[in-house]
């Protein structure tokens, strides 16, 4: 790829994420029963999800989506070392979701990849769900009873 055809790239990329913010997240949902995954797309996906399956990955997407930032900034405000935050800027770049730009001697990354955000949005959505029926099913002793009243309530009554 040319010096050239990558401006451009990350031009459409800086593009789709800026639609991105301004759109609905869920319009990017596109899991549907008529297109099943083949098994090469569940290892890619699943791959994709293993690179956002840390927590300060996903703090670092977050805080790259509000405005490009230097790994010192990202440091100073996610309280860990530059060498942590350097390796997991590498991950995320390797992976396509984030790009690098020198800056004099400064190094400044910014998110690139416009379907992240909405991916995240439905985690955490889904994270809200799951969190709202557990807190249905707890009761005021603290067991879950997990959808088996008579074991919970054995539970219970044992002495």
């Amino acid at each position: 790829m040319t010096q050239e055809q990558a401006r451009m790239a990350l031009s459409d990329r800086r593009a789709g994420l800026a639609e991105c913010r301004n759109d609905n997240p869920a319009q990017f949902v596109a899991v549907t029963a008529e297109r099943p995954s083949t098994d090469r797309h569940a290892d890619l996906v699943a791959e994709r999800l293993r690179v956002l399956g840390q927590p300060l990955r996903l703090r670092l997407v977050e805080r790259l989506a509000i405005e490009p930032t230097t790994v010192r900034e990202l440091v100073d405000m996610l309280k860990t070392t530059q060498q942590n935050v350097s390796q997991h800027l590498g991950i995320l770049r390797r992976a396509g979701i984030v790009a690098r730009h020198k800056e004099g001697t400064r190094v400044r990354y910014e998110l690139v990849d416009p379907h992240i955000l909405p991916l995240l949005e439905q985690a955490k959505a889904s994270l809200a769900h799951q969190l709202g029926e557990l807190a249905q099913q707890i009761q005021p002793s603290g067991v879950v009873l997990s959808g088996k009243p008579k074991a919970a309530a054995a539970l219970l009554s044992a002495p």
